[in-house]
């Protein structure tokens, strides 16, 4: 009788898992930019929660869970590669033309001013955003994704980001802006520019 309650049980919890691993994925893929390492992290994730379903209180959501715990696999992964000199890539470093095109000498919009968004709120709630957001992120130099999802999507300070990447708060503060300049400029092409 205890087996078959057992069982009953680890099918319940394998069915509420598989009903988050989608959204899990696409959150790591978001912030690692790697197919097999989202879904290893996703999988190791989902081995977590498993392993500590009697720990779970019901204080939030499963998914508010499973995302914590996914977030903090991430940040591991992050602080690991950010400390591996030679897991780094060559392409990281940012180079000040960048943002050059998009300003003039005495900081004003140069030739490429921004353009109207619209009413950027509803392109959140397309799914085809998010792609397209996703290979806007894939395009930027790994630190640069990085700083940028750290900082503006998974709300760490400047100081936590510094401490773990090994980099100035100036420095952050560039990457930063041309993270911000460099995803501005590929919404604008890719999303916005279309009649959506």
């Amino acid at each position: 009788m205890l087996d078959r309650v057992t069982n009953i049980k680890d099918g319940l919890i394998k069915d509420a898992l598989d009903e988050h691993r989608e959204p899990l994925y696409r959150y790591a893929l978001i912030h690692l930019r790697d197919r097999e390492l989202a879904e290893d992290l996703v999988q190791a994730t989902l081995l977590s929660a498993i392993e500590s379903a009697d720990g779970f209180r019901g204080d939030s959501s499963p998914r508010t869970w499973l995302i914590s715990i996914l977030k903090n696999k991430i940040i591991d992964h992050v602080r690991k590669a950010a400390h591996d000199p030679i897991g780094r890539a060559a392409g990281d470093e940012v180079h000040d033309a960048e943002s050059d095109e998009f300003f003039n000498a005495d900081g004003s919009w140069g030739d490429k001013p921004p353009r109207a968004w619209g009413n950027p709120d509803q392109s959140f709630e397309h799914a085809q955003f998010w792609d397209v957001f996703q290979a806007c992120c894939n395009v930027l130099p790994l630190q640069t994704a990085q700083v940028f999802l750290l900082r503006e999507v998974m709300g760490f300070s400047i100081e936590e980001i510094c401490k773990d990447l090994g980099i100035t708060a100036s420095n952050c503060s560039v990457i930063l802006h041309r993270a911000r300049l460099r995803l501005r400029d590929c919404l604008e092409r890719k999303w916005f520019a279309g009649s959506r």
